[in-house]
């Protein structure tokens, strides 16, 4: 009896217990090589997702307080990425685009190297020609190295006289030394007029009120030196131009008379 009696308790303890296991999910079967998810257990604690970029970031502004957080974007420290701003001169004090200004016409004491010596008239408004000078008082003498103006436009004046840009007129002397003798041929281009002299002797015409013309003449020069005049006026602003050209014997070709060979008059 007692026997019976303790094989009913263990059968009846073995039943509980298969029931209790195949209530509990913690025995459950899973195939091998699936992820265990949340909602298979969901006492598990989800796996956080790592952002990696993020952790790059957060790494470097660690590392470097000035990092912005953008990749291809310039830090707070550092100056912009600018490509079209232009190298820094060596010379600070002198623009990247601006040449320095060169005169036309310079104080005569202090350019003793330049040989063309010029008195310098204002003029009456509407002006149609060359004026008589000797009824004229000259404001002052300047000086030039040749006479290779091309047309341009004038504004920077004279030195020592105040704005004037137009109606002014330029007597001017000078000393050629020709290199050989010959027969010379003499290019005058003006705007407005101008004539010239060789040793007293009127050799180009070129006045009027007129935009750029050129004049040609011919004389026979002794080689050495020959006396050389050239009167010049300027009408209305802004425009310029006063250019004197040789074609020395033997040659077929013209230039300016090179400052070399003009010399002032003693």
């Amino acid at each position: 009896m007692n026997q019976v009696y303790s094989r009913l308790c263990i059968a009846l303890a073995i039943s509980l217990a298969l029931t209790a296991c195949g209530e509990s999910t913690q025995f459950r079967e899973i195939p091998l090589g699936d992820p265990i998810s949340a909602e298979q257990n969901p006492e598990m604690s989800p796996i956080p997702t790592i952002d990696q970029d993020k952790t790059d970031k957060t790494n470097k502004a660690e590392n470097n307080p000035g990092y912005s957080g953008e990749e291809n974007s310039p830090t707070a420290g550092d100056a912009p990425l600018d490509t079209d701003t232009p190298a820094q001169s060596d010379n600070p004090g002198q623009s990247e685009t601006t040449a320095p200004t060169v005169r036309l016409f310079t104080d005569c004491e202090e350019s003793p190297e330049k040989g063309i010596v010029a008195n310098l008239y204002e003029l009456p408004v509407n002006t149609a020609k060359l004026p008589d000078f000797s009824s004229l008082s000259s404001l002052r003498t300047v000086c030039l190295s040749q006479l290779n103006i091309k047309d341009r436009q004038f504004s920077e004046g004279f030195p020592g006289v105040e704005g004037l840009f137009e109606w002014f007129a330029l007597d001017m002397q000078f000393k050629v030394n020709a290199p050989k003798a010959g027969l010379y041929e003499f290019s005058l281009a003006a705007d407005d007029g101008a004539i010239l002299w060789i040793d007293g002797a009127e050799i180009i015409n070129n006045d009027g009120l007129h935009e750029v013309t050129t004049r040609t003449a011919k004389i026979y020069l002794t080689a050495g030196q020959h006396s050389f005049r050239v009167a010049y006026y300027q009408g209305p602003r802004w425009r310029i131009a006063l250019e004197l050209f040789w074609k020395v014997p033997g040659s077929t070709t013209r230039s300016y008379i090179p400052a070399s060979a003009i010399s002032r008059v003693e």
